[in-house]
């Protein structure tokens, strides 16, 4: 996990204690500014060792890997380089929400 006390102290609903890395953490913080509907994907019964599968908002599922940030829209994938969203945050979440609004840009 991410860091277990800080997520413990900052977690607003019991998937969030699920997050891993830093990255994955900072998406999902970042697609929860974005929209309030973001949902975790994870699977049913959460324990220990429990991982959050990807993220849902507004018709897109958004997983992350080591390098790589992965965008399912409407039967059509995007990939984001984690080094660049650690660089820009702000500007990759620009273009994967344009992906949901009007296909990518």
């Amino acid at each position: 996990m991410y860091t277990a006390e800080y997520l413990l102290n900052n977690a607003e609903i019991v998937t969030e204690l699920c997050i891993k890395s830093k990255e994955e953490y900072r998406l999902w913080q970042e697609l929860k500014r974005i929209s309030s509907t973001t949902e975790t994907e994870t699977s049913k019964d959460i324990n220990k060792d429990s991982e959050i599968k990807g993220f849902s908002i507004e018709g897109m599922r958004i997983g992350i890997s080591d390098r790589e940030i992965h965008v399912e829209c409407n039967g059509n994938l995007y990939d984001f380089s984690v080094v660049e969203f650690n660089r820009r945050p702000r500007g990759v979440m620009e273009r994967i929400i344009n992906i949901g609004k009007d296909g990518p840009s």
